[in-house]
């Protein structure tokens, strides 16, 4: 196994160099696929969890599976067998975007990619049109847009996407993490878009260390929500408040930028690759979408 897992390492730094997998095995219990001659073609570690009412994350994902913590196989035949053995009703795992022959087989067996996980390395993006937009830290009194903002942006989700949803517990995480930010707290941001003195645009986020899976470990600027007003789309304005927010976040020293997109939703899957920002890694999951 831990030859088999060192090669699948190779593999995929081989298909993105941006990748960092460990070579070490997950903890917990596996199951395997086996040749009836003893040669091991394949290995999962199914994790069951289940999140609370209160939990913010359960607005992003289903709140009761299992999470495949850790994946190794050599052929689409034990990559089939394990959805079998180590299964539940929804299974979600994570997995690098440039394996996309492993993301083949994955949809064959029920998965459907369900979110990216994206790279932007450190620098400044060119703020194009829009002029008339300013782009400036959040104050309190920006509160009621940011929040408006943020149900309209959950509500769109969560019409295309059936693992999104608006929560309470969602709601309350980002209005605490807008009050961090405007009083400058615990590298938590919040920045918006103005135009004739009204706020169209926002994005919200946290400066932190990130070490998981197979990301690239280190200090990163995470933008969490971002979102602009509806009729105020397609004219260069949310190109503009993401240029601004990495201007803003410039002082930090950081290895780049991160986020999630939903590669479902037509607007993100298009517009965060034209910023530059790269999926790394996929989760797949089953029984998503509508």
């Amino acid at each position: 196994m831990s030859e088999l897992l060192l090669a699948q390492r190779d593999r995929l730094v081989a298909a993105d160099p941006r990748l960092s997998p460990t070579g070490e095995f997950a903890e917990g219990d596996g199951a395997l696929v086996v040749e009836d001659d003893g040669i091991i073609k394949g290995y999962v570690c199914p994790v069951p969890y289940e999140l609370g009412p209160d939990d913010p994350l359960a607005a992003f994902r289903p709140a009761k599976g299992t999470r495949w913590e850790q994946l190794v196989t050599t052929e689409p035949r034990a990559l089939s067998l394990l959805g079998e053995t180590a299964g539940s009703e929804t299974i979600s795992l994570t997995w690098p975007s440039a394996d996309r022959e492993t993301a083949d087989h994955l949809v064959e067996i029920g998965l459907k990619p369900s979110s990216e996980y994206a790279l932007r390395p450190a620098g400044p993006l060119a703020a194009g049109q829009a002029s008339d937009v300013t782009v400036r830290p959040a104050r309190k009194e920006d509160f009621p847009a940011v929040l408006e903002l943020y149900r309209s942006l959950m509500n769109f989700e969560h019409e295309i996407s059936a693992h999104i949803r608006p929560t309470p517990a969602a709601e309350r995480a980002t209005c605490a993490s807008f009050d961090l930010a405007v009083a400058a707290r615990e590298d938590n941001f919040c920045v918006v878009a103005e135009r004739e003195g009204s706020v169209i645009g926002f994005v919200q986020g946290k400066i932190a260390d990130v070490s998981f899976g197979m990301f690239p470990p280190g200090r990163y600027a995470y933008l969490d929500l971002v979102a602009v007003r509806q009729g105020s789309r397609g004219a260069g304005i949310g190109r503009r408040l993401v240029a601004g927010t990495l201007d803003a976040l410039a002082r930090h020293e950081v290895l780049g930028q991160t986020l999630w997109f939903n590669p479902n939703n037509p607007l993100s899957s298009k517009f965060w690759p034209a910023m530059g920002f790269r999926p790394i890694l996929t989760v797949f999951r089953s029984g998503t979408g509508r």
